[in-house]
């Protein structure tokens, strides 16, 4: 017993500066942007700094070289390919969604349903004239961003292409865990249109919360695949 008093009196001690440094880590999400990208800067400098010491008078192979120099072509056969023919992805579709919310409105996104029993729902931006019924590639281009390419004085000063993160429509408005979830049809809206409630643990009193969607889909036929 005195020996298990030792140990558990010196606990504490350990969890202290593990505590402090979870403390001091940011939270808000610019902070976090700016530390990421300033650690990638200081990556990169390091990187081209060991690349010019290896290029050396006598460096002939232009593998050693700086940058992207003496990187080989790819092959005539490669071919990028969508990340919705991921094997990780079950099925993926354009669909309408409307929250319980007052006022809510029939809004387009992508619904992917993954190996893992989740359900991601994207935003489609209003701009982008997407469809339900529309293919899904079409609407993944739809949140990929342009591409621009900020100078490295921009990034220090925290500026963002477009006003917007690049994966600000990349990243799910709401995620469903399929195993915690109801689904009930609504027949007076017709049989493609059905409700979703996700029912959650929350708080340190276990209580009970949910959240609900109305999900519209083109066809009767989809809600039963």
């Amino acid at each position: 017993m005195e020996r298990s008093k030792r140990l558990w009196n010196s606990i504490p001690p350990l969890l202290t500066p593990v505590l402090d440094e979870v403390n001091q880590t940011p939270t808000d999400l610019k902070e976090f942007e700016k530390d990421v990208s300033e650690k990638i800067r200081v990556r990169a400098q390091e990187l081209q700094k060991s690349d010019e010491v290896n290029q050396g008078p006598g460096a002939k192979d232009p593998m050693n070289g700086p940058g992207l120099q003496g990187v080989p072509e790819p092959d005539a056969e490669f071919e990028l390919q969508s990340p919705l023919m991921s094997g990780l992805i079950c099925k993926v579709e354009v669909i309408y969604r409307k929250c319980d919310k007052l006022l809510s409105m029939w809004r387009p996104c992508l619904a992917v349903k993954t190996s893992d029993n989740y359900m991601h729902l994207f935003e489609i931006p209003a701009i982008a004239d997407v469809k339900i019924g529309d293919s899904p590639d079409v609407a993944f281009q739809a949140l990929v961003p342009p591409v621009e390419v900020p100078t490295e004085d921009a990034v220090l000063e925290g500026y963002v292409p477009n006003g917007k993160t690049w994966f600000d429509h990349l990243t799910p408005e709401v995620s469903f865990d399929l195993k915690n979830c109801s689904i009930s049809l609504n027949q007076e809206k017709g049989g493609a249109t059905f409700e979703i409630t996700e029912t959650l643990i929350s708080g340190p009193f276990r209580r009970e919360i949910s959240r609900k969607y109305a999900l519209k889909l083109k066809d009767s036929k989809d809600v039963v695949t």
